[in-house]
């Protein structure tokens, strides 16, 4: 007798062990987008650039390129940068004019969601030495987007330039200087001039004017009072730690370009404070100012002695007639 042995097919089941995927990698095709999309994309005017800044929390990527809007509506790149980078300057600027940006990550052949920015570029205004400058519309006025930097009177009579401390301690006359003696402060902060230049009438290109301490006072007001005004005017690049409440939001662009003392001295460092005179004077021996402070939000108020003691040379800033 033979046993009839019955072999039943057995259905194994293998559990295979599945790799989670790595949606974190943005050099994975199927990593989400937004996982490093860059954040906190601005475009600020400085002067005679327009400054990109953005942030970046996913450091795994392979650069940024940055797109703007042409005249057909098309958008065409601009730069491609690293991923060191963090802000790009566009010098290429048309007064008047809305200029748009895009930005995004790249990380081999994939690409994170595009940010947008954009920001209108004031008109120029030429100085008799043919500097051009930008400026900014700040509710119904309008201001120089950076600090004045002739040597020359509007009438193209040339302004002093007073190296020495002695000398300059005993001016009554006007005269101008670059912070520290050193040409190189002229692109960025622009030039010191002490009050007998101001009060001369003359320092402004023509149809400008030296702003009054009311018209000062206008633009605080709009821009929600002293106490918040400053950092709505400060940029956001350029100042000290912690350069408090600075977003710019204005586009005033104001840097921190210090102040010659009296004495001929140069006072505090260069990133700390930043002085504007006003055309107003508070007594035969006074007049007002304005300053902005890296570790305040506000925009301080003060009137210093023109002539005979403290007269601060100020940057100044023009707010159009």
């Amino acid at each position: 007798m033979y046993l009839k042995i019955k072999i039943l097919p057995i259905l194994v089941l293998t559990l295979f062990s599945c790799q989670k995927r790595d949606w974190d990698n943005p050099y994975d095709p199927d990593c989400p987008k937004e996982v490093y999309t860059p954040s906190n994309f601005k475009a600020e005017q400085q002067g005679n650039v327009v400054k990109l800044s953005w942030t970046q929390s996913k450091t795994q990527i392979s650069g940024f390129k940055i797109e703007r809007k042409v005249a057909d509506g098309s958008w065409v790149e601009v730069a491609s940068l690293s991923k060191s980078n963090n802000t790009w300057n566009d010098a290429n600027l048309t007064g008047g004019k809305l200029h748009e940006y895009r930005l995004y990550a790249f990380a081999g052949n994939n690409q994170s969601n595009k940010v947008t920015s954009q920001i209108t570029i004031g008109e120029t205004v030429t100085d008799i030495e043919g500097n051009i400058y930008n400026t900014v519309t700040i509710g119904t006025q309008v201001w120089m987007a950076e600090n004045l930097k002739s040597t020359k009177y509007k009438d193209g009579t040339s302004i002093p330039n007073v190296t020495d401390g002695s000398a300059w301690a005993g001016l009554t006359s006007g005269a101008y200087c670059w912070y520290n003696n050193d040409i190189g402060n002229k692109s960025i902060y622009g030039a010191l001039y002490n009050w007998f230049a101001v009060n001369t009438g003359k320092l402004c290109p023509v149809g400008w004017h030296v702003s009054s301490d009311n018209e000062w006072t206008i633009l605080s007001n709009y821009l929600g009072g002293i106490s918040v005004a400053g950092g709505k005017m400060k940029s956001v690049a350029g100042w000290s730690n912690p350069n408090t409440g600075a977003n710019n939001s204005s586009g005033f662009s104001a840097l921190p370009g210090c102040y010659r003392h009296y004495t001929g001295t140069f006072n505090n460092i260069l990133g700390e404070f930043g002085y504007w005179w006003s055309s107003t004077e508070f007594s035969t021996t006074e007049a007002y100012n304005r300053h902005l402070s890296f570790d305040s939000s506000s925009l301080g108020r003060k009137n210093n002695y023109k002539k005979k003691w403290i007269f601060y040379p100020m940057y100044k800033r023009l707010e159009k007639i």
